[in-house]
């Protein structure tokens, strides 16, 4: 005799969709939250030159600044219309490769980690804090 797998219509199996896309949300905004706090805690107490004098330092500073990139280009449009404190722009025309003179690329880098990283930082951290007191997170 051969099993099969009954359902009725009100127990129907949920559509994957909205797990995945609850699952990429949190892993996206994780990444901006979790990078950021790297990046913030590598530059605290530090200036532009004492930052860019570590290699190794300025390379952890450079992975930061990528995944926060990369998590922001991904982000889908209705999480970032939610954070609209965030500059989506900036991140979107975000570029890490050296190009023109060093102390430019260094400055425009140095600029994005004072301003843009903790401002995603924030309004990051307090949309995480909005979708679990609504609830939103365990939903979508």
């Amino acid at each position: 005799m051969s099993e099969t797998l009954r359902t009725h219509p009100q127990q129907a199996l949920p559509s994957p969709a909205p797990l995945c896309n609850r699952v990429l949300r949190e892993v996206l905004l994780g990444n901006l939250q979790d990078a950021a706090e790297a990046i913030e805690r590598c530059t605290d107490g530090r200036d532009m030159r004492s930052v860019f004098a570590f290699p190794a330092l300025r390379n952890e500073l450079l992975e930061g600044l990528t995944l926060m990139g990369e998590s922001a280009r991904a982000l889908a449009a209705e999480d970032k219309a939610c954070m609209p404190a965030v500059d989506w722009p900036a991140w979107d025309a975000l570029s890490l490769l050296p190009a023109g003179p060093i102390r430019e690329w260094r400055e425009r880098l140095w600029d994005t980690i004072q301003v843009l990283v903790p401002q995603t930082r924030r309004e990051v951290s307090r949309y995480l804090g909005r979708l679990t007191d609504t609830g939103t997170a365990a939903r979508h």
